[in-house]
Formats: C-alpha cells, sequence, structure tokens
C-alpha cells in the first residue's frame, strides 16, 4: 500500500504560515511524501518542503452561502471549502498513485509517539478517525483509503454545495448540519465501517 501524508491549508497570515512550517519540519524525517494544498497562495519556503504542493483558487461557500451558528455567533460556513479543497488534494494523491492517506490541518500538533502509532495503524488501511461532537467526526485529522474518501465525500459533495443532503433530521444528516457532521454522515451513507479513535493524541494549534 503506498501511503502519504496531505496537508491542507488557508494560509493568510504570517503566523499561520510559521504554524505549517513547523509540522513540515516535523514531518522532514517520517519518510512519508507530503502533499501541500491551500486556497490561498502557498509561500516559496512551503513549496521547498512539500514533495507536490497545490495551490487552489477557490473558497467556495455553499449555493445559498450557509451560514452555521457556534458558540453564540453566526458566520459563514466554509466547511463546503474546506472539503472541497482536502477532495482537490485525494484526486491528486490518487493520479500519484497513492491508495492512502493521513490527512493533516496545517496546524495540527501531535507528539512522536502518537505519530508512530498513527503509521502503524494506517497499515491496516482501515479509517482512522475521530470523535469531534455529537453525530460528528473531525475533519482536521483523519486517516483514511484514498478511493473510500472519494466515493464517499467527494461522490456527495454537492449535496453539501447545494445544502440538500438527503434524510435532513430523520435518519441521516440532522438539522442545522455543518462539515464534521456532513464528513460522517457521507462515510455512514456509503457503508465505510470506522471505529473512532481515541488512543492517538493531537492538538490544533490555531
Amino acid at each position: 500500500m503506498k501511503t502519504c501524508i496531505l496537508i491542507t491549508s488557508h494560509l493568510n497570515t504570517p503566523h499561520k504560515v510559521e504554524v505549517a512550517l513547523g509540522l513540515l519540519d516535523f514531518l522532514k524525517d517520517k519518510n512519508l511524501p507530503i502533499i501541500f494544498t491551500g486556497n490561498h497562495p502557498i509561500p516559496v519556503e512551503i513549496q521547498e518542503k512539500s514533495d507536490w504542493t497545490l495551490n487552489i483558487k477557490e473558497n467556495p461557500t455553499t449555493k445559498y452561502f450557509k451560514k452555521i451558528y457556534y458558540d453564540g455567533e453566526w458566520s459563514w460556513d466554509y466547511g463546503y471549502a474546506h472539503l472541497h479543497q482536502i477532495g482537490k488534494g485525494f484526486l491528486l494523491g490518487k493520479s500519484l498513485g497513492f491508495d492512502y492517506i493521513h490527512h493533516f490541518n496545517y496546524d495540527i500538533s501531535i507528539k512522536e509517539d502518537d505519530f508512530n502509532t498513527l503509521v502503524e495503524r494506517g497499515k491496516e488501511s482501515k479509517p482512522i478517525v475521530y470523535y469531534w461532537c455529537p453525530h460528528s467526526l473531525a475533519t482536521q485529522f483523519f486517516s483514511i483509503k484514498t478511493q473510500d474518501y472519494l466515493d464517499s465525500i467527494e461522490e456527495n459533495l454537492h449535496f453539501y454545495l447545494n445544502e440538500n443532503p438527503p434524510n435532513v433530521g430523520i435518519s441521516g444528516i440532522k438539522d442545522n448540519w455543518y462539515c464534521e457532521v456532513f464528513f460522517k454522515w457521507a462515510l455512514d451513507y456509503n457503508n465505510i465501517s470506522y471505529v473512532e479513535t481515541t488512543d492517538i493524541k493531537y492538538i490544533p494549534q490555531v
């Protein structure tokens, strides 16, 4: 099985660039090829530390400019843009022959022991996913077969774009859904079998 790391990003501040460089420095001796994608121009220093880079011009919202309510505030839902970017990264990974991909958001911090566990667990080629909150899974950090992601999330992303996933509020995706809810729903919708991971720890820094 051919495996790589996919890092997704929106590096619109110097601090975010510094954080991304820190992740790349951590990964530099891990013997896994790195695809770095971004929907904000990718600095040269990031490109030099990656094996492949993909600059994505779009940072799209949904068809009707979906909003989400979180922590007492309404904001534009850029979860679609996040999954859109991840999908383009997986398509590139597939074209390069990678069968299994560890996805990191640019700001993920992980300890050496947890990373080693992640790599060993990935050799089983099963999905490695993490609890986010009820009815959802984390989208900032996960590992999965390339084709399973494309068949589940990428193939069904039009439901997110058009804001019309099946079974809203019944047995499928719940009302007031957002990116992480959609991610879990899409895996379930495509009958991807997974167990939420509890023994690999990671921390988002931004």
